[in-house]
Parts: C-alpha cells; structure tokens; sequence
C-alpha cells in the first residue's frame, strides 16, 4: 500500500514568538536616569513572610533556614531585610571574664549593662593602679617603718632575755652557745667550756686520746650534753614562735592599715557597677592582696627601683568577650565558620620551651558570641564541612548557653583547659542553603526540625504581574548606582530584560538571582566605557553575555570541532529509518549548553520489547528510565489492543559514554521507534526534544532554548539550507528567549522551529506521511504511519508467537 502524503502545513515560531521585546508602547523610560532606584526586596514575598515570622518569634527553636540557589541575593536580602525591620530584641548586656583565684581554671563570668563593659575595666584599671600606689605608700611610710621597728626592738628584748636565761641555765652545767652553719643556715650548737676555751663535743675523743680528759668525765659530759640538747630544741622553738608572732603582729598591723585602702577601692567600683557578681570578685581581689602584703615591701637597698619589682596586677584585669555599642540588634556574617571562629577560643602562649599555657585573658569571643542578643548569619554548607561544628551548634541552641572551650580533640599544646562559666545565650541563626541540603537535614537529621522550625523559601524568579516590572527596573537601578554604573538606554533595558528571562527560563518571568546579573551589568559597563560611551546601550549588554559564553565555552567549543572534523558522527540532511538528532543540554557550574546527539533504533522479531541500552549499561538515571517505560506504555495502549505485542527493539544514544538522565529524549525514541517498525525514514535536517506521555500528548521540558541553539549552531557551521528546524513541544513555546543570532535567521525563513503537541504532529512533519486516524474497527488511514506500524507490529507478533 502506497504511503499517503501529508498535506498538512506545519506551523513554524514566527520572529515574534522566538523572544521576548520590549512593547513599543510599554510606559518604560528611555533611560534607566529617569528611574529612581527603589531599595525594596521585590520577588519574594513568601520567603519575607517567613523570614519575618523566624526574626520576630523570640520562642526557642525557632531559627531561620533560607532556602535559594546561589545568586538570588539571599545573603544581601536578608541583611536588608533585618536592617529595613529593626526587629524588636531583647538588648544583649555586655559580657566579662575574670581571674577565679580560689578556682584558676574557672575564669567567672560578669555581666555588665549594656555598653559599659570598657568604662568598666577602665574603672578596674585606674583604681587598682591608685590602690597599688596607696598600698605601697602605707606599707613603706615612715609611721609603718616606726611601728614596725617598736614591734621588732619589743620582740627582740623578749628574744633576747630568752637567750640569757638559755646561756645562764646552761653555763651552770659548763657548756656554752655557738652557731655553725649548716646548708647555708645558722644553727645554735651547744660547746663545753674548758678554763677561757670552747670545746666542740666531738673533739672529746681526741682530748682523751691526748689525757687531757678521763673517759668517765666525757660520760658524765655527754650525759648532761644531751639533757641540755632537749632544752635546747625547746629554746630554739620558743625563738621560732617569737618570730612567727613577731610577723604575724606586723602582718595584722599592715592589714589593717591596708584593708581600709582596699575598702575604698571596692566602694568605688561597687557604687558604679552594683553587680552581685563583681562583689564577690572584689572580695577575692581584697584576700589576695592581703595575703600577699610582702610583695609591696621595698627592698632594703635604697638604691633599687620599686618601679621594676613591683607587685605584678596583670591577675585583676578584666576581659572584655562582649562590648555593644549602639541601640541596634547586632547582625553578623560568619564567612568561615570554623570552630574557633563560631564559638570562640582559649589562645596559648609559651611560658617556657616547649611549655603553653593560658589563663582568662585569652578567652577569645567567636561569632556566636558578637551575635548575643541578634542574628547570625551562616551558610550551611560551609558549616557542615567545618569537623565538629555542627553538632556543637545544636548542643549549643538546645542548651541556650555557649561555654568558649577548644574543640574536643583538638590539640592543646600541653596547656591546661579552662572550664569558664557558661553564658546565656540569646541569638537567632539564619542558615543559607538550598533546598536539596533543606530536605536532606530534615530527613536525616531529627534534631534539625526542633531547631530551625522557619524555612524561608527565595524565588529564582517573579512574574510580571501588576506593577512588577516596575519595581524589578529600580531594583536594577538601585545596582546601577550602587555600583556607580552608566545608565541603560532602551535598547539596553530591553537586552538587559531579555537575558533576565532566560535566565528565569521563561518568558514573562524576570530572574532574582541578582548576582548574576549585576556582573552582566559590570561587564557591559566595562565595554561601553573602553567603547568611549557614557551609556549602556543593547549591543554592550548582549557583548557582555556573548564574552562571558566564550569564556566559559572552552569544552563546547571542543565539542564543535569534533562535530566539524567528523569525530562525532551526525546528519543533518536527507532522510533515515530508525535515526534522528536529539538533543541534551550540558551544565558547568552556571554555564549550560545544548547539543546533537545521534540516536538510532533497530526494530525485530522476537520477545525482548524495548531495550534501552542506555539503561541496559548502567548509564541512565531513574527519570530517563521511565521515559523508557512510558513508550512501552504508549505502544501497548495504541496497538496492543487486540492481540499481545511481541517485538524486540534496541534504543541507542550513538557515541555517548557519559551519564544521561531526565524524560526530554522519550518522544524522540518514540519517533525513532516508529520509524523502524513502519520502515518510514525521518527527516534528519530536524532535532527533537519533548516528554511524551502513555497517550502521546507532548509534554514541556527544560534547556529549550540552549538545546535550540545547539542544533541551530551545528546547522550553520555546516551551511544552512533552508529546511533546517527543531521539534519542539508546543507547550514550550512560551519558555523561548533565542539568540540574536537565531532570530534572524527565523526572520529569514532559514530555520524553523515547530511546535507540537502530539507524536502525530511530529511525526508528519519527520516523515512527510499522514499519521492517520483509527476508524471505528480499530484499523487506521490506509497508507498512514500508524497503519504501516499496526501492520509491522502484527507480522512481528505472529512470528514471535509461533516461535
């Protein structure tokens, strides 16, 4: 039966349907100078709401993830958002550490009001400096040195009739006192006396030796020696206690002329700084330098420097964790969440070679800390990959106090950990992350939903609805003259508008990912400056576009002269069965790009069905599966309904060795398909994309306009011919924002773009031959495609079945 021709015109994108322009009658300015920037946050209204809820809910758990890929301003808004709100908070005190001196390794914690934490030490400071001078004028005055000098001559008197006594008593049994030496002390020793001389006790064996002495006298002598001695040990304790008292007596004395300077000292502060917890240190400060009164005492030698030997007072400073200025909530950025820099540090410092040590004074506030009674704002990747920060993070908002240690396991040099006192924490963490992290940390993480219950949600792009475009024009202007850019003229602002919607990947959506498109505005800036203009027309802004592609295009373009030096084989004239071009886009990070890929079917006999070999090799993903499984769906459900379909076919992406994924080739392989089984060859000056369904309605996908442009890009390099064109779903039609280049050769009629919204309508503009129509007995158009197909399927069917 001879194939019937189809008559049917398709209906190709015009000029106007291929991007979107600015309405000559649109109420735009012809220059953005005639525009006033607006600082409004435009775009996001849902993630605003939420955001406010998690700012102004001061309830526990209630901490902010904002979700949002990178570039939609997430950052800056929310910085923005906390300065345009002020948000009601409750004013972070101001926070100290100080000397623990009955615990060292327990510095304690002070809370100060509000902004007076360096008046404070200043304070501390100066009356320690006035107390050290007052304690070292009453130590040393003249009327102490003269107390103390009656107290000595009064203990001396005693000491020395105590001695006399001693001599006397023991000049009655013959014996006298001496000093030796002994290790560098003086020891009173006693000695026999002989006539005007001195005996030492053991010089008496010699003395027998020599008969000046019997041996009978020296046991009567060493006999009374050693009661002696015993008296002796009670002598020398009595001098002991004479002077123990006679140190405590001038001990008492200088107390309590001292204590009453340290009185004074204490008031003073007290009477700025009533806290109850300052007393308590002061009390300390008082003990020690009351039991430490020597340190004043000044050298005897009138020639030395008290300057130099002074007591050391570096133990009653204080640190300063938290200092606030201002009545504002406190907003801050942590760029490198490391643990020291989140939490905080205890920084050490040699005290000897190769010995560490640390002490209150090096108790290092960290972010966490300079956010008291604000915000902090995170990203959450970043944190994550820091080891042992997350998981103090949240022991840290579950408990609501921060306690500035190392992190566990970290090494430490040797040097002690202190144990400082907990602090109360106050603080709102904002996380910036995606959406993926989002619902990744929900489901694996069941502490994450007690802590962070607000997920602020930022759009990639906004409608233009209402009032919309307006208001997306001064927020461009507000870059403009932030970052003191020329202005855009029309053809500027329309260029501009025309890359925000391909941005947003469809067309009457403007995209909010305005770190990309402020470095469009920087670099078009840049070219029309060099190009000696002082404005920023349409051909800098897409030259700007167009040097950003080719910096990033290095892989791309190497692609491209595979294709041009026949490496990847493709066709794009004549007719084939069972081949066609599809096509793919190809993500680098932000760049992406379209391109051919060579996709063949081989259609016989047997019981396999469709064998994908993409699947097969374990080089699809799950999306790209089911698009496989749908054709089958599709075929069983045209053609199936009378008798079991049995047939083996193999789908091949040709020359593709990487992985592949997504639904966007299934109406391509299902063109492919039917072409083999109904040996009708397709057209290969045209490329496909297009999701199908079980019912071959054409469903939308993504990349349309770089998957256009990859195939335009092929066609031109090779030679347009006229009849070139690309299959698309009709339902994409709005989602197109080609490129100049494109366009004009739309306007030329030398490429065609096609939408469709079923495989019908695709595959008689592939083949040229009539789809056809099922009639009421099932059967279809003679001479169509899909009798031609109901035909292969049943000699394929019946051979299967009799094997």
């Amino acid at each position: 039966m001879p194939l019937k021709k189809s008559h049917a015109q398709p209906v190709s994108i015009s000029l106007a349907g291929a991007c979107w322009t600015l309405p000559p009658d649109a109420d735009i300015p012809d220059s953005t100078a005639e525009i006033e920037a607006d600082d409004a946050i435009i775009g996001q209204e849902r993630a605003l709401k939420a955001l406010r809820l998690g700012l102004e809910l001061y309830k526990t758990g209630y901490n902010v993830f904002v979700c949002g890929i990178v570039g939609t301003g997430r950052t800056s808004t929310v910085k923005r958002m906390l300065g345009a709100m002020q948000p009601a908070c409750k004013l972070a005190d101001d926070l100290a550490f100080v000397h623990n001196f009955d615990e060292p390794e327990r510095p304690k914690l002070i809370t100060l009001p509000r902004g007076s934490a360096n008046d404070f030490k200043t304070l501390v400071h100066e009356s320690l400096l006035l107390l050290r001078r007052e304690v070292d004028r009453l130590i040393n005055s003249p009327e102490t040195a003269e107390r103390m000098k009656a107290m000595e001559v009064s203990f001396q008197a005693v000491a020395q009739k105590l001695t006399a006594e001693f001599r006397e008593k023991i000049g009655e049994a013959g014996f006298a006192l001496a000093a030796t030496s002994e290790e560098g002390a003086v020891v009173p020793e006693l000695v026999l006396l002989r006539g005007e001389a001195a005996v030492e006790l053991r010089e008496l064996p010699r003395l027998v030796k020599e008969g000046e002495i019997t041996e009978e006298e020296v046991k009567k002598i060493q006999e009374t020696a050693e009661t002696l001695e015993t008296d002796l040990v009670g002598f020398m304790s009595e001098h002991q206690r004479i002077s123990k008292d006679l140190i405590a007596t001038i001990n008492k004395m200088q107390r309590h002329i001292v204590r009453l300077a340290i009185g004074d000292f204490s008031r003073s502060i007290l009477e700025k700084f009533p806290n109850d917890g300052i007393e308590p240190w002061l009390e300390q400060i008082r003990d020690t330098i009351l039991d430490n009164l020597e340190v004043f005492q000044r050298p005897t030698d009138a020639n030395a420097s008290n300057e130099e030997g002074g007591p050391d007072f570096s133990a009653f400073d204080v640190n300063i964790v938290l200092s606030n200025k201002g009545s504002g909530c406190p907003i801050v950025i942590e760029n490198h969440p490391t643990y020291q820099n989140v939490f905080g540090s205890q920084d050490r410092v040699a005290v000897a070679p190769g010995v560490f040590g640390t002490d209150f004074s090096r108790l290092k506030p960290g972010s966490l800390l300079r956010a008291q009674g604000g915000y902090l704002i995170v990203n959450a990747p970043d944190l994550l990959l820091e080891n042992g920060v997350w998981p103090q993070l949240k022991q840290t908002l579950r408990s609501g106090e921060l306690i500035i240690q190392p992190q566990e396991g970290a090494p430490s040099s040797g040097a002690p950990v202190l144990n400082p006192d907990a602090i109360p924490l106050n603080v709102k963490i904002i996380l910036l992350g995606s959406s993926g992290l989002y619902e990744s940390l929900h489901e694996k993480d069941h502490e994450f939903a007690k802590i962070f219950k607000v997920k602020a949600d930022f759009d990639t792009s906004i409608g233009l609805r209402g009032d919309a475009l307006d208001r997306y024009l001064k927020a461009v202007v507000r870059i403009l003259r932030e970052e003191e850019l020329f202005d855009l003229d029309r053809s500027g602002i329309e260029s501009f508008l025309q890359f925000s919607m391909r941005k947003a990947d469809r067309r009457g959506r403007l995209s909010t990912r305005f770190s990309i498109l402020a470095d469009v505005l920087r670099e078009a800036n840049y070219l029309a400056r060099t190009a000696g203009k002082n404005v920023i027309g349409g051909e800098y802004v897409e030259k700007a576009i167009a040097d950003s592609r080719e910096r990033l295009g290095l892989y791309e373009d190497k692609l491209k002269e595979r294709v041009d030096e026949g490496e990847i084989i493709l066709e794009t004239d004549g007719h084939r069965v069972g081949q066609i071009n599809g096509l793919t886009v190809l993500s680098i990070g932000d760049y992406a790009f379209g391109t051919v890929a060579r996709i063949s079917c081989q259609t016989s006999a047997g019981k396999n069905g469709i064998v994908d070999l993409e699947r097969e090799a374990e080089l699809s993903g799950s999306s790209y599966d089911k698009g496989s499984m749908i054709i089958q769906g599709f075929m069983n459900g045209r053609y199936g309904q009378d008798y079991p379909l049995t047939f083996s076919a193999s789908i091949c992406i040709e020359q593709s060795y990487g992985y592949i994924d997504g639904d966007s080739a299934s109406s391509t392989e299902l063109y492919l398909l039917l072409s083999s089984l109904a040996s009708i060859p397709l057209r290969q000056d045209i490329a496909c994309t297009g999701s199908v369904d079980q019912f071959g309605n054409i469903q939308p996908v993504g990349g349309v306009n770089e998957k256009i442009e990859g195939f335009f890009d092929v066609c031109r390099r090779r030679g347009l011919t006229g009849t070139q064109g690309i299959i698309m779903p009709q339902s994409n039609a709005s989602d197109l924002m080609l490129a100049r280049v494109v366009r004009e050769a739309i306007a030329e009629g030398t490429f065609h773009i096609y939408p469709v919204k079923t495989i019908d309508e695709g595959l008689e503009i592939l083949t040229g031959v009539q789809a056809g129509v099922r009639a009421r007995g099932g059967t279809w158009t003679l001479g169509s495609v899909n009798a031609e197909v109901q035909s292969a399927l049943e000699r394929l069917s019946k051979i299967g079945g009799d094997s």
